[in-house]
Parts: C-alpha cells; structure tokens; sequence
C-alpha cells in the first residue's frame, strides 16, 4: 500500500514557512514601535527589528522551494505512469 504523502508535507511546509514568516514580522514590528516609544538605538533597531521583518518578508513572499518541489514532484508522477 503505497500512499501520496507528498501533498500533505507539501502543505504542512507552506503553512510553516507562512506562520514563520508572520511571527518574525510581527516581532519585528512590536521591537520597532517599542523601540521608538522608549529609547532609540540603531544597532537594537538594526538587528532587533529590521532583520527579523527582512526575514519575515522573505519568508512571506517567497515561494521558491514549494515550487520546486512541486515541479520535481509532478515530474516524477508523470514519468511513472
């Protein structure tokens, strides 16, 4: 009995990768206001707010691996059948 896990880790990973990328904006974002309410410094803001929101962005809106994947995944099937 040979299943097709594929399209679950597949997803589970594109739910992860997004979560990930969201909880590292919003910290950045909660860092950054805190930062500008009580005391200004920019090596807090540099690599207290603006790397993690960086790394939360690209997180966001890149795609690249689940495509891949996706592509290398969708290859495979075609040549088997």
């Amino acid at each position: 009995m040979q299943k097709d896990w594929f399209p679950f880790f597949s997803m589970l990973f594109w739910l992860f990768t997004k979560l990930a990328g969201l909880g590292l904006f919003v910290i950045g974002l909660q860092v950054m206001i805190t930062l500008f309410q009580i005391e200004f410094r920019f090596g807090t803001l540099l690599f207290g707010a603006l790397t993690p929101m960086a790394m939360g962005g690209v997180l966001l809106v890149t795609e690249i691996v689940f495509d891949l994947a996706t592509a290398e995944m969708k290859r495979r099937q075609a040549v088997a059948k």
